[in-house]
């Protein structure tokens, strides 16, 4: 079993198959060691006393049954690249990130010309830049472009080819270059997330992560480590998602 990131979606059914490896990056496995599906559980059962942004919580994990989940960490990590046999296949595990989260890996079948891309890919979705920088996700696009696969299973949204992945590249490169006008023109990142022009991409499903991905731009090109408290980024979510209290 391969953990493609630390998102809980992503990594939560791993005490499912007790018998099996988990197989994540080294830097997955420091970030889920920081989260837990009994804090998702908390949060749920709050959510309704949390006005708007319990709204959007609910809108965005309430389908989701945390509880009795047990968080079960990987048991064999990497840093770099690693292959794996699998039957006959070959199984190339590509670390990316930091992109998406801290740790984000592609997982390549050559002979399938098939690869797994985590959350590096959200097809009919906006991406959300958690981590960054954002040119390590442009070259994780870049890479998957260069790779002679015929199938891109993305971490959310339907299976696509390279199409799909210029879209999400040139998504990224669009937003990287309207934030950073606005960043050099003294707006602030949520003032340059509600002013940014996302028309190009009006099919794409939850357009408020634009918030998350203009702190993230803002926070690079400061310099800062540290990412903005992450209840004033849902809420801002919620705002832009048109939620209120």
């Amino acid at each position: 079993m391969i953990n493609s990131h630390s998102n809980g979606d992503h990594c939560n059914g791993n005490n499912c198959v007790q018998t099996a490896e988990v197989i994540s990056s080294e830097a997955t496995l420091e970030e889920m060691s920081h989260e837990s599906p009994e804090m998702m559980a908390a949060l749920i059962k709050e959510a309704p006393k949390m006005g708007a942004l319990g709204k959007y919580f609910l809108k965005c994990f309430g389908s989701f049954d945390f509880q009795g989940v047990k968080k079960r960490l990987p048991n064999i990590t990497f840093s770099g690249e690693m292959q794996r046999k699998v039957g006959d296949k070959i199984v190339e595990l590509i670390e990316v990130g930091p992109a998406h989260t801290n740790g984000d890996i592609l997982v390549h079948v050559p002979s399938d010309k098939v690869v797994f891309t985590g959350d590096i890919l959200f097809i009919e979705g906006h991406p959300i830049l958690w981590a960054g920088p954002v040119k390590n996700w442009i070259d994780a696009c870049e890479r998957i472009i260069s790779m002679k696969v015929e199938f891109v299973v993305p971490g959310h949204g339907p299976v696509t080819d390279k199409r799909g992945v210029k879209a999400v590249r040139d998504y990224l490169f669009y937003i990287d270059v309207e934030s950073r006008v606005r960043f050099e023109s003294g707006m602030s990142a949520i003032e340059a997330a509600r002013d940014i022009n996302l028309d190009l991409f009006s099919t794409w499903g939850d357009g408020e992560r634009i918030a998350v991905n203009v702190n993230s731009l803002y926070r690079e090109y400061k310099g800062e480590e540290k990412r903005e408290e992450i209840t004033l980024l849902f809420q801002q979510m919620a705002e832009l998602s048109g939620i209120s209290e």
